[in-house]
């Protein structure tokens, strides 16, 4: 196992140097001059071609290529498919090659297999008949002809039918809503209708929905916005700052939870880290024993993005209300308690009265809708400053036009989760005990220790996680994407740090003598489009994986 891990890192460091080399030979630089009667390269020089940036260079001809008229038989996306294969090897992806560190047999297509794909558009195919925009292109595989997309925790692709609308939108509503001639007073009507229909799904007021970008920006919107307001009422009345707020979250929170506090504690404010149990779950009395009276926010995760535990959310908000009633304070007095719903929102009836929360974060990009939308969904009680300054859009808090066709995306992608959702869950849970336990009876004899990151029940019906000891498992999700089975090891939002491992399952205590957990499991998410058919040949794909590793 260390000699496989000592050839992955020697021929990732050197291929930038390989792709440099392929991208310099004869075959690319034809297909470069070959795309178009009269290539706007020019005549190609293999030297300058060498000089530059693989990374760079592969984007300058796809973004150009893209563009040209069709020449002879071959279309722009024909040609740069070719390129792709050209740059990323057409052969299967060889175990072989990497097992010998010394003396790779092939060192220009093991550092093709270790690069990121160009992003190419797949060749033209007849219209799909599913319900969601997203068509898997082919992965080059006989026995199977589409890619597997297991990686929804991350992003799900668009459904069809909320795209169908938002082009619509694009086309019925093009005025800004905050203007006052005719066509601004429809654009801000259909502004309303779609706040409306939001908040009733939340069991909110629509003055309660703040339209954002997305989680990231909701969390910040929630976590800073009462921080700042906070602190601002403090120099009111003191005159300076004299107490600084406190904050409680828990130790597996969303990036863009624990980088706000991190950034607090660095700069002497005063974070309470709640520790989970080794299912992932907080403890409700874990967290009345951190609230004290400077407490100004309690944010704990609804479900986990990784491991996907749900958290007694229900639970957590009761013993803060019960603390804030010892004290003699009301509904609008601190502490507040916010939950990040974005992974459950598909899943879960998140209603604010009946889980007892001041705050909700969803995302678009999580339930089937748009990217770039999100939306925090407050009390009015709740007092929040801008993050930052503009226009007094959404009620004064985050300024910038709206985006309504992005916010009539989200609406209609929250009516079909909610339509859905009975059906869907109950498919997903099928889909997760059958790869549970197939994957267990088959690798378990193989891989000593295999175990389930999360609890087995307080889960998502999507999510699995996996720990492998002592594997690999960016090596794992880098030959399962060879085998055409797309997954993540951890949240995307790390994926690319030099530090890939994942801080939530080292939360659980799952490191020590059976291996570092946090570095070897894998997250499997199924989808809406997710089928029996992909389930079945993801799960042989991962056995296969797994043991070529074992073997190793």
């Amino acid at each position: 196992m260390k000699k496989l891990s000592q050839a992955y890192r020697n021929i990732k460091e050197k291929a930038g140097q390989a792709v440099q080399g392929i991208l310099a030979s004869p075959r690319v630089v034809s297909l470069v001059n070959r795309t178009t009667k009269k290539s706007p390269f020019g005549k190609v020089d293999p030297a300058m071609l060498a000089d530059q940036k693989p990374a760079s260079l592969i984007h300058q001809i796809s973004a150009r290529a893209s563009q040209l008229p069709i020449a002879d038989s071959v279309t722009a996306e024909e040609a740069l498919l070719d390129l792709e294969l050209a740059v990323n090897g057409e052969d299967s992806f060889d175990m072989g090659v990497l097992a010998d560190s010394a003396n790779p047999a092939s060192p220009e297509l093991a550092a093709a297999d270790m690069i990121d794909p160009v992003p190419v558009p797949p060749p033209s195919k007849p219209a799909s008949k599913s319900r969601h925009a997203f068509t898997p292109p082919d992965s080059g595989h006989a026995d199977y002809p589409h890619r597997i997309y297991l990686d929804y925790a991350s992003l799900t692709p668009i459904d069809s039918r909320v795209q169908k609308v938002m082009i619509e939108a694009m086309d019925e509503y093009q005025a800004n809503p905050s203007s006052l001639y005719k066509e601004g007073v429809k654009a801000k009507k259909a502004l309303h209708d779609a706040r409306v229909s939001v908040a009733q799904f939340f069991g909110a007021q629509p003055d309660e929905v703040i339209f954002t970008s997305g989680g990231t920006e909701s969390n910040n919107l929630a976590f800073q916005g009462v921080i700042l307001e906070c602190e601002r009422k403090i120099r009111e009345v003191d005159g300076d700052l004299t107490v600084r707020p406190h904050v409680i979250i828990s130790t597996i929170e969303h990036p863009s939870i624990v980088e706000i506090a991190l950034d607090l504690t660095n700069r002497g404010y005063d974070v309470s880290f709640i520790p989970v149990s080794e299912q992932g779950l907080v403890d409700p009395r874990d967290v009345k024993k951190a609230l004290r009276p400077e407490t100004v926010l309690v944010s704990i995760m609804h479900a986990n993005n990784e491991i996907g535990a749900v958290q007694p959310i229900k639970d957590i908000a009761r013993e803060v209300r019960h603390y804030k009633k010892g004290l003699n304070r009301g509904a609008s007095d601190y502490p507040y308690m916010h939950t990040d719903a974005c992974q459950s929102a598909a899943y879960e009836e998140i209603r604010l009265p009946s889980i007892g929360v001041d705050m909700v974060t969803i995302d678009g990009g999580k339930i089937y809708g748009p990217r770039g939308i999100g939306a925090l969904i407050k009390r009015r009680h709740v007092a929040l400053a801008p993050v930052f300054q503009g226009g007094s859009q959404e009620f004064g808090l985050r300024a910038g036009t709206e985006n309504l066709p992005a916010i009539i995306g989200l609406k209609h992608a929250l009516d079909i989760a909610h339509s859905e959702r009975d059906e869907m869950s109950v498919r997903m849970k099928q889909f997760q005990e059958t790869m549970h336990d197939l994957l267990f009876a088959r690798l378990s004899s193989f891989v000593p220790g295999m175990s389930l990151n999360g609890h087995r029940s307080d889960r998502l019906p999507n999510n699995l996680n996996i720990c492998f000891p002592k594997m690999d498992a960016e090596f794992l999700v880098l030959r399962l994407d060879a085998l055409g089975v797309a997954l993540s090891s951890v949240t995307s939002c790390r994926a690319s740090n030099e530090d890939s491992s994942s801080y939530v399952i080292e939360a659980l205590g799952r490191n020590g003598e059976k291996g570092d957990c946090a570095a070897s499991s894998l997250r499997i998410t199924f989808g809406r489009f997710t089928t029996a058919e992909e389930v079945a040949v993801a799960i042989e794909k991962i056995v296969q994986a797994v043991k070529e590793q074992v073997a190793a």
